[in-house]
């Protein structure tokens, strides 16, 4: 938490901040702990920050990493962005 708080104040000070989206996201557990079920072991935080985002969101739906760039991309054409 504080690495992450560290790096956004850092980043906060860059012209570029105010159209920064910040995808963070954690890695499989490899160590061997208890489980509730088989599917709860690949379960990994999904943190999405934008200083432009007014409310916080929590979504309880299952995705994969390999979603992640595609939605991107699809939303920043939405958006009319160039990249």
């Amino acid at each position: 938490d504080d690495a992450i708080r560290l790096l956004i104040n850092e980043y906060s000070k860059r012209a570029d901040y105010a159209n920064t989206i910040f995808v963070i996201t954690g890695d499989h557990r490899m160590i061997p702990v208890n489980h509730k079920n088989e599917i709860d072991r690949y379960h990994v935080p999904l943190l999405i920050y934008s200083p432009q985002l007014n409310t916080n969101k929590i979504f309880k739906s299952v995705c994969s990493h390999a979603d992640l760039p595609s939605t991107i991309t699809t939303y920043l054409k939405q958006q009319r962005v160039n990249f």
